[in-house]
């Protein structure tokens, strides 16, 4: 979903229609609340997204599907960018602009 310069994203139950989570951007000129790049997990229970903070600050969020719960991955104060998820669902890999430097970034989701 899209409005006014920022992105949006709605998850809604196929069975039932209805919605179980959905971002709100605060502000579309700076984005704040906004997001974008959902990546599912392999088994379909949680999708990771990029959630804008104050531009050009993003983190990594992770949205449990059934119960629209989520939890930061990120919070470092970088530009976390385009999360990937690993096969098996375990890590996912992601673009991080940290002190002027881009770099790729893997972290595990579950422990080591």
């Amino acid at each position: 979903m899209h409005s006014g310069g920022t992105s949006n994203l709605r998850f809604r139950d196929r069975r039932s229609d209805r919605i179980v989570f959905e971002t709100k951007a605060k502000n579309a000129s700076m984005q704040i609340g906004g997001c974008h790049s959902p990546v599912f997990m392999p088994d379909g229970r949680a999708a990771v997204y990029v959630a804008e903070n104050i531009q050009p600050l993003t983190d990594i969020v992770m949205v449990d599907l059934h119960s629209g719960n989520t939890r930061k991955l990120t919070s470092d104060g970088a530009d976390n960018q385009s999360p990937s998820v690993s096969p098996d669902g375990r890590r996912i890999v992601f673009s991080s602009l940290v002190s002027g430097v881009r770099c790729v970034r893997m972290l595990n989701l579950f422990g080591n």
